[in-house]
């Protein structure tokens, strides 16, 4: 057995959570290595049940080269997947590539922003439009979908968010039904929440916070809502376990995910398991 060390998409039935990761896989000598990536699939099971492996697809099968962040726009059916190569400073423009549901590569979107940690990118379905975090400068990035949910390059936003307080972003999601959004600021365990004006602008949104320390959770990475229930799914990568939350911060259930070698999560959103 070999340890290899490569990013794959993977897809887990838990409602279908969909984690971008470099992950550590065991292979035997007869099972195809990194020249020849491998599609694991497993029949997922109801929601609720316990977490299985309903899917891995391998970056040379989503005809991504270098995928680094990850979204889901259910108003067009696809999966965002920002491409830029290992080691490599975010320039002036950010190429998003569009992935559906039976991983095909589909096009690319060019949108003229620097991308420090793709991590922080989710796709806000109440207002139609991909909100992207700046860890470094506080800055919100919001870009504009089309009415058929295809991303618009030429609609960039700019938002000052130094108001909302974080500190060290480390993943975002939308509640799709009221439009809040969640940042995972691990620097203050917590999860900042904003809640948009009516409009879905954010010069006047109110700032609260969700507590972790009361639930005992730190060095966490990735956020993401289920779209139905509501809950807040965040990951432990060094006890390798997900984390289901009520809005107010409460652990719902820990699900141990130390079977499926997440080892550096670029991306985490709810999508389609098949």
């Amino acid at each position: 057995m070999g340890s290899i060390k490569h990013p794959v998409v993977r897809l887990l039935g838990v409602g279908a959570v969909v984690f971008l990761t470099t992950c550590t896989d065991e292979r035997g000598p007869l099972e195809p290595g990194p020249a020849d990536p491998v599609v694991k699939v497993v029949s997922q099971l109801p929601a609720g049940s316990a977490v299985r492996l309903s899917r891995a697809i391998e970056p040379i099968d989503l005809g991504v080269e270098n995928p680094t962040g990850l979204a889901f726009s259910s108003n067009s059916g696809m999966l965002l997947v920002i491409s830029r190569a290992p080691g490599t400073p975010p320039g002036d423009a950010t190429a998003i590539e569009l992935v559906d549901p039976s991983a095909d590569r589909v096009g690319t979107v060019q949108v003229a922003i620097g991308v420090t940690d793709p991590i922080n990118m989710t796709f806000d379905e109440a207002a139609n439009r991909l909100l992207i975090f700046g860890a470094t400068n506080s800055e919100l990035y919001e870009i504009r979908a089309r009415q058929d949910g295809s991303i618009d390059p030429q609609a960039v936003e700019q938002i000052d968010a130094r108001s909302f307080g974080v500190e060290d972003p480390q993943g975002i999601t939308v509640d799709p039904v009221s439009g809040h959004l969640f940042i995972l600021d691990v620097e203050g365990r917590r999860i900042v929440r904003v809640e948009p004006d009516p409009q879905h602008g954010f010069e006047e949104a109110a700032i609260s916070e969700i507590d972790l320390r009361k639930a005992g959770l730190s060095d966490l990475r990735g956020l993401a809502m289920h779209p139905v229930t509501g809950s807040l799914y965040t990951l432990d990568p060094s006890r390798q376990e997900l984390h289901e939350l009520t809005p107010t911060g409460q652990i719902v259930a820990s699900h141990d995910m130390s079977g499926f070698g997440l080892t550096n999560t670029h991306g985490m959103a709810f999508g389609p398991s098949g």
